[in-house]
């Protein structure tokens, strides 16, 4: 890298038309870079309005992408609120959920999918009812 960069400092300076410039060579290109460097003061009240003009442009610019980059952080945001509800509506229904909880439950106790879901859904057919004493006094 640092070889590199060697060699371009090295390099001469040409122009689109082939010809090598030295610093302050005085050729009309040269010149007019110069007056192009100066400060827009010792240029004239011309080149002075068109500089604030620049400027103010280049503000107003700025002021527009930071608006734009605002709008799109508060859309952003409103997109986010949005989400977090829907996910935290789909939490709730979740959580109230018996046949997710029983599959939980037997997962956790190491019950296989396939399984555990062939069991939930046994229960939910044929739910198992509590068993109550008969007139007969049994149980």
């Amino acid at each position: 890298m640092a070889h590199a960069v060697a060699l371009q400092l090295t390099f001469p300076r040409c122009e689109s038309d082939g010809v090598t410039h030295t610093r302050d060579c005085g050729c009309p290109r040269c010149v007019c870079r110069e007056r192009a460097s100066l400060p827009p003061q010792s240029r004239g009240p011309e080149a002075l309005d068109k500089a604030q003009q620049a400027l103010a442009r280049m503000k107003e610019k700025r002021r527009v992408r930071a608006l734009k980059m605002e709008l799109a952080l508060a859309e952003s945001e409103r997109q986010t609120e949005h989400l977090l509800a829907a996910q935290q509506e789909v939490y709730e229904r979740v959580a109230h959920d018996e046949r997710l909880t029983s599959l939980l439950r037997l997962r956790k106790a190491g019950v296989p999918f396939g399984e555990a879901l062939a069991r939930i859904d046994a229960e939910t057919r044929f739910p198992a009812r509590p068993v109550r004493p008969g007139p007969e006094g049994g149980g």
